[in-house]
Formats: C-alpha cells, sequence, structure tokens
C-alpha cells in the first residue's frame, strides 16, 4: 500500500515537472520567434543561432527565478535544494534551448516570407554561379573610407572593417537605385547614422563616406572641447 502511495506521488510530481518543462520550451519557441522575426524586419539579417538561444533560455531563466522567490519552490512542494528540482532544471533548460533555436529559424522563415526578403550567403557557390550568369553585381567599397560633412567621424577599426569590403546586387538596378541600396545595406550592417555613396556611370564605386549623429555626451564633450582654454592662455 504503502509503495503504491510512494508510486503515485512520483508519478504526479513528474507529470507535473514533464508538462511545465514542455511549457517552458514552447515559450522559449515563442519568444525567440517574435525576436527573429522583428530582427529579421528592421535588419534584414537573420538573427544569429547563439543570441536566438541564449535570449530564449534567459526569458525562461528569469521566469523561474522571479517564481522560486516569490514561491521557494519550482515544481510541487519539493524545496529548491532537492536533487529533483535540478533534474527539472537541466530538462527545462535543455529543451528551452533546443525549442529557442527552431523557434529562431521559424520566426526569420516567417519574416522572410512577410516581407519578401530573399537571403543568400555572399560566399556561397550558389551567389559566385548568379554573378557568373550576370544576375548580381558585385561593389566593394573603397579602401579609404571618408567621414561626411556635419556628422562626428565613425570609428576607426569599423571605417576599416568596411574598406575593401564586397557587396552584391541584383544587376537590374540602375545606378541611383544601386547607391541606395548600397547606403542602405552599409548603414544597416555598420549602425551607421549616415552614409553617402558616389558610384561612376559604369557602376565603379568612387566614393563612400560615413558618419554618426553626436549623442548627448558627445555633443558635450565637443562643446567643452572647443570653449575650454588652456591654463597657461592670457585670459
Amino acid at each position: 500500500m504503502t509503495g503504491l502511495v510512494v508510486l503515485q506521488i512520483v508519478t504526479s510530481w513528474t507529470q507535473t515537472a514533464i508538462l511545465s518543462i514542455l511549457g517552458f520550451g514552447l515559450l522559449a519557441l515563442v519568444t525567440a520567434s517574435a525576436l527573429s522575426f522583428v530582427f529579421r524586419q528592421y535588419t534584414t539579417r537573420q538573427l544569429p543561432a547563439g543570441a536566438g538561444m541564449l535570449l530564449g533560455v534567459s526569458f525562461i531563466a528569469v521566469w523561474l527565478a522571479v517564481d522560486s522567490a516569490l514561491t521557494g519552490t519550482l515544481v510541487g512542494d519539493t524545496g529548491l535544494a532537492h536533487y529533483g528540482t535540478g533534474a527539472f532544471l537541466l530538462g527545462t533548460f535543455v529543451v528551452s534551448a533546443g525549442a529557442a533555436e527552431f523557434g529562431r529559424r521559424i520566426g526569420d522563415r516567417i519574416g522572410c516570407d512577410v516581407f519578401d526578403i530573399t537571403h543568400l550567403d555572399a560566399q556561397t557557390d550558389a551567389v559566385d554561379l548568379l554573378q557568373s550568369a550576370r544576375l548580381v553585381v558585385e561593389l566593394r567599397a573603397p579602401t579609404q573610407i571618408a567621414d561626411a560633412d556635419g556628422y562626428l567621424s565613425a570609428d576607426d577599426d569599423l571605417k576599416a572593417e568596411l574598406a575593401g569590403r564586397r557587396f552584391r546586387f541584383p544587376r537590374r538596378l540602375d545606378v541611383e537605385d544601386l547607391e541606395t541600396r548600397f547606403e542602405t545595406r552599409i548603414q544597416q550592417d555598420f549602425d551607421l547614422d549616415y552614409v553617402d555613396v558616389s558610384l561612376a556611370e559604369d557602376g565603379t564605386v568612387e566614393r563612400v563616406s560615413v558618419g554618426v549623429k553626436p549623442s548627448g555626451l558627445r555633443l558635450a564633450a565637443a562643446e567643452h572641447g572647443r570653449c575650454r582654454r588652456p591654463r597657461d592662455a592670457a585670459p
């Protein structure tokens, strides 16, 4: 009789734990899907795999931390220091990580379908094949990136990363549309406030200038630098 009662208790706890693990997995999937969808919408790029998994699991971790702080337990009346709670947490994070990665892919696919975005890796054989068939045109940023007038200079490491980088676009675009697409691509990929691209009639990149808007701290520092006089200067 005692053994039957213990079996019933264990079975009830196991069922509760499994349902909770599946519920948290579903929550991580939805969270990662939504984040991936929004990321694809605003950047036209795919959310990195590690980021999607980290964000999904982090959301679950915060949920569990708040729940344990409020109730002192996670599953039934099992204490936080019990081995059963440890097994529950391990199962929750493993399932949530896998679900978050799956959700990241779902959200990205939905984002591509909704916003009509076609993703091609610039280094893949497929894109090389498209270029060889004259379906895409390749633009290379100049080795010297200029500073835009009226904006603060971008970080030197960022300009060094941009210098000489290759970008590929559909060949059907005219020069004006190509300049616009090129500027938007650089602006999104490097998180810049201003980009100006000059192309020759044959599509050769003549000049790329970039800049960032002064934030409150940067603007204050710039004003302070202009107004401050040297200590040894005459009054």
